[in-house]
This record gives structure tokens, sequence and C-alpha cells, in this order.
């Protein structure tokens, strides 16, 4: 996902993904959470965090929405 998501925004599109903060996890797992959002950034892409939510989705110029389900 996150390389459909970096190919987006390199060609322009403004990208937004939604997740969870790293604190609405337990402590073994937040380094895992920032590992995984700090490449989405790099490439371009906002990072929203919204606590007490259990989608995780991504905006894609403001149009279409890619909702993650597992």
């Amino acid at each position: 996902m996150q390389k459909l998501l970096s190919t987006a925004s390199v060609n322009g599109l403004k990208v937004t993904v939604v997740t969870r903060p790293d604190t609405d996890y337990k402590e073994k797992d937040r380094l895992s959470v920032q590992k995984k959002a700090q490449p989405l950034k790099d490439s371009g892409i906002d990072v929203a965090f919204k606590s007490k939510i259990h989608q995780k989705f991504a905006i894609i110029d403001q149009k279409i929405v890619w909702v993650w389900k597992y």
C-alpha cells in the first residue's frame, strides 16, 4: 500500500493517511507504529493521527478514500 500511496503523492496528488497515534498502542508496539508512519511522511504523505478509531484509511486528492480492512 505504501508504494501505491507514495507514487500518488510523487505524481502531485495530495495523500492523507489517517490512523491511531502510537500512544493508543501498547508500549511494545509503539516503535513499530512510528517506523511505519515515518516512510509515509518522508514520501510527502500527510499522516493524521486520531485517537480511539478502529478504521485506517487514506484520502487521495480529497476525492478518493481507501479503507483498510484487516
